[in-house]
């Protein structure tokens, strides 16, 4: 694919630590990143800079970052005339709304993001089977609570509830007993969630997950490789504690790339893509799904950036002909003219993963150390900084990590230390995570811990 653009767009991005938002200066010369961390390896307008103070321990989103005075005057400063992209689509602060800055994806972004996203409406929204749903029935978390547990399981051994509007693998819980499905009720209506929707679908036995990206574009919807998934793994997140975000990896392998399953899985994705386009979507949207030996279910649509952006950009290859995920996705929400000169492309991809650890442990730890933002070997020797594998080097070999810890700072129970770029895949046969891959976390956390 090949795609004629401005490159000298004026591009920015946010995020609490500037490589969390990097990759798109790969096709931008004037991009920046305005955050919150200040790190000398990664070049960023950075708020500790700025402010001559130290790490913020309630600004850990977005949100909390745009609604800081301090944060909104070295936008107005720095960023006058400049695109904001953020992660999801958010309602920028009315002390914003006359600064010379425009925010994408904007609020017709949010408003189609937010009715694609929310599950119950999903469903609705497909109920022609034309992407094939699970069995399931819609009701709130209210109206489930008046019927006895019988009535909810209808003979089944276990059942998946799915609020409507949590994301993050926030608000899906399997549950199998009486007692499960009552502690699981209880929450969400103490969250005051009685009358929101919940989706009550049949657990699909022996089912993987699996999962694709796409980008809605001017020029039609363009669909990725197929991906595993990597959620709940005991490994790297809790997978006890009700609430915590269970997504925690994705890997692309080459031998999914082929036959029946990459087939139906790009199909439903055009089906779903399609129908973002007519709505007026414009952008990156990621659709998960369930697979057994012989059927797909579709689960959902993540209409914004997804998990796996970050994986395909550091692996993107211009020769193999990848698709631009990310640049086509600023081009679109920005609204600017380009053109796409060529529109054949491949989903050619080496063996590559991406995992996420989380802090397995039940109280809280003080990282003694972060560790430098880069390009590692597998026994965590630093090699240099940046986003980007060695193109001459063996990829298996190396690993990209990406530290939440950021050294000297409290960590939470469940919260991310760390993103990993592997290029490699992550998980071995057995389900548990490649022996190497295992020892690189290990040694990652015994730094964190010293």
């Amino acid at each position: 694919m090949k795609v004629r653009y401005d490159e000298n767009l004026k591009i920015a991005g946010i995020g609490i630590h500037p490589s969390m938002r990097w990759g798109p200066q790969m096709w931008f010369k004037n991009y920046q990143v305005a955050s919150l961390i200040d790190d000398p390896d990664w070049s960023s307008c950075s708020l500790e800079e700025y402010a001559g103070r130290g790490y913020y321990q309630d600004k850990h989103n977005t949100r909390a970052l745009l609604r800081d005075p301090m944060f909104q005057e070295m936008l107005k400063r720095y960023f006058e005339g400049y695109y904001i992209m953020t992660y999801k689509p958010v309602i920028v602060p009315e002390q914003l709304s006359d600064s010379g800055i425009s925010f994408v994806p904007g609020a017709l972004m949010r408003e189609i993001s937010s009715q694609f996203e929310n599950k119950a409406m999903f469903r609705k929204m497909f109920a022609d089977k034309s992407i094939n749903l699970p069995p399931h029935e819609i009701s709130s978390w209210g109206k489930l609570a008046t019927r006895t547990p019988s009535e909810v399981f209808a003979g089944r051994e276990k059942i998946v509830l799915q609020d409507a509007t949590s994301s993050g693998g926030r608000g899906t819980y399997i549950v199998g007993d009486a007692e499960s499905l009552e502690k699981v009720i209880e929450l969400m209506v103490s969250l005051d969630k009685q009358d929101d929707q919940v989706v009550i679908s049949d657990f699909i036995n022996s089912a993987a997950e699996r999962s694709v990206q796409g980008v809605v574009t001017r020029y039609g919807v363009f669909v990725g490789p197929v991906q595993r998934q990597i959620v709940a793994h005991p490994q790297l997140v809790d997978t006890v504690s009700f609430g915590q975000k269970q997504f925690c990896g994705v890997e692309i392998l080459q031998a999914d790339q082929q036959g029946w399953l990459s087939e139906k899985m790009t199909a439903n994705a055009r089906i779903i893509g399609e129908r973002l386009q007519k709505s007026g979507y414009r952008g990156i949207f990621g659709v998960d799904s369930l697979v057994t030996d012989n059927d797909i279910y579709t689960l959902e649509v993540n209409a914004r950036i997804t998990g796996a952006t970050p994986l395909l950009t550091v692996n993107h290859r211009p020769e193999k002909g990848h698709i631009p995920f990310y640049l086509l996705h600023i081009l679109e929400i920005t609204g600017v003219d380009y053109t796409i000169e060529d529109l054949q492309y491949t989903n050619d991809y080496d063996d590559c993963a991406l995992i996420i650890p989380h802090l397995l442990a039940n109280v809280p730890m003080t990282s003694r150390e972060g560790l430098r933002m880069g390009l590692y070997d597998l026994d965590l020797g630093f090699i240099r900084s940046g986003f980007m594998f060695d193109q001459s080097a063996d990829r298996s070999k190396r690993a990209i990590i990406q530290d939440y810890s950021m050294g000297r700072r409290l960590v939470n129970p469940g919260k991310r230390l760390a993103t990993i770029f592997l290029g490699r895949p992550a998980i071995a046969s057995d389900g548990r995570l490649d022996d190497k891959v295992e020892a690189l976390v290990n040694k990652a956390m015994e730094h964190w811990r010293e």
